[in-house]
């Protein structure tokens, strides 16, 4: 489903997996979130709830 359109050493930015993704949970109503530690890049999503009561 995902493919590299360049090489990692062409351009540093998102890419075109992340703008996918933006795209999905903006359609959903969800939130990416990014947070950067020294060693590691956490990604986080949360999804709205489609029912109340599910």
């Amino acid at each position: 489903m995902f493919t590299r359109v360049k090489k990692a050493t062409d351009s540093r930015g998102t890419g075109l997996g992340l703008a996918i993704v933006r795209s999905i949970m903006n359609l959903h109503k969800g939130v990416t979130e990014v947070q950067n530690h020294p060693a590691i890049t956490v990604f986080s999503w949360v999804f709205a709830r489609a029912f109340a009561g599910f």
